[in-house]
């Protein structure tokens, strides 16, 4: 009777371990690396986002030279897009890009705007813009609605996630609270207000959030939490998981964070990012959820490791694994981008030099998932 038993748990826990492999067993291969080039003219300064269209072309916002530059498949640089202003196409400093067989979107994060280009001739031409109250991190377009990751001032408060109809950019939908993102109730508003002030379990990463939708389901993680917010399109239902690992070091404010923010000191700020982990963002295949963040800067490595997570739709954690040859930098703005159409994943590498640490190679790894 006994051996009975253990062989029936035995037996189950052989169909636990092989349900588990078929649902875990992800493999993320290396394809091949794609080094962006840049000419005598057009200098590579900023990036932290980038898209890639139907026609493979790796679309990258330069914040610093207000300007997007659109590179071939093979990394060449073929034109850019836009100029310094506030005029229409034009940037202050462009940041999150959005693309789809429609157009591209620029959000411009001082500007406080999302601009549409359409394509025409095989070249980006200026269409139109939304005008935002506020910075914009994330967005995506989906059936006439462009879905915005930022800070807004609703009915009832401030809000991380909106929606505005594209047909009439006057309907905003608000999608998420901003407490909602740093783990507060709606009946603990109050508490979360006093906590802000004081600065108690706060991070020291305040940009909005970034998120992915697949079919009626919003997924959204905020830079500094392994926390990820699901949410229903349709009836508004939320539903949140995360798995922390060794690897994730939550960034918090601290008195010399404070300080060295307080002096404007860029060199001190760097060095204490870099014992802080932060989350680059989120995509949804049809089959898995995967989280993308830096771990603890390596001096080796001139930059952090990179982890991804997967998850199941449901939020059950998969499993944990580096990303090969990938970077992390100091501020980890979304470095990636995936192609449900291709099922790839492109990592977003920069590299110092080694003749001088002001100077970086920019490249993207490519990966099959």
């Amino acid at each position: 009777m006994r051996q009975s038993k253990l062989t029936a748990k035995i037996y189950l826990f052989l169909i636990f371990l092989f349900s588990t492999l078929i649902l875990s067993g992800i493999e993320l291969k290396a394809e091949k690396k794609i080094r962006l080039k840049e000419d005598k003219t057009t200098i590579l300064s900023y990036i932290s986002q980038f898209t890639i269209n139907k026609n493979e072309e790796i679309i990258v916002p330069d914040g610093k030279m207000s300007e997007v530059k659109v590179f071939s498949s093979n990394g060449d640089l073929k034109y850019t897009i836009g100029r310094k202003g506030q005029g229409p196409g034009e940037f202050i400093t462009p940041y999150s890009c959005f693309s789809n067989d429609n157009g591209l979107w620029i959000s411009d994060l001082r500007g406080y705007k999302i601009s549409k280009f359409i394509a025409k001739n095989n070249v980006y031409i200026y269409k139109e813009f939304i005008r935002i109250s506020g910075l914009c991190t994330d967005i995506k377009v989906k059936d006439n609605v462009i879905f915005i990751a930022g800070y807004i001032t609703g009915n009832q408060g401030a809000y991380a996630l909106y929606s505005k109809d594209l047909k009439n950019p006057y309907k905003t939908e608000y999608l998420l609270p901003n407490e909602f993102k740093y783990g507060y109730t709606s009946d603990k508003k109050k508490q979360f207000l006093k906590d802000y002030r004081e600065r108690k379990n706060f991070s020291s990463f305040n940009l909005s959030g970034y998120f992915d939708i697949y079919k009626n389901d919003i997924y959204f993680v905020w830079p500094a939490d392994m926390r990820i917010i699901k949410i229903n399109i349709k009836d508004k239902s939320t539903k949140i998981f995360g798995h922390k690992t060794d690897n994730f070091i939550k960034p918090f404010v601290s008195k010399e964070l404070i300080e060295a923010t307080r002096k404007r000191d860029s060199a001190a700020i760097r060095e204490l990012k870099k014992n802080m982990s932060f989350i680059g963002g989120i995509f949804v295949t049809p089959k898995f959820v995967g989280l993308i963040y830096r771990g603890k800067y390596d001096n080796s490595l001139k930059g952090g490791p990179v982890f991804i997570q997967f998850y199941t739709h449901g939020g059950k954690f998969l499993e944990e694994t580096i990303i090969k040859d990938a970077i992390g930098d100091i501020y980890f703005d979304h470095p990636f981008h995936y192609s449900q159409d291709k099922s790839k994943l492109y990592f977003l590498n920069k590299k110092e030099t080694q003749d001088n640490e002001n100077d970086y190679i920019y490249e993207i790894l490519v990966f099959g998932l």
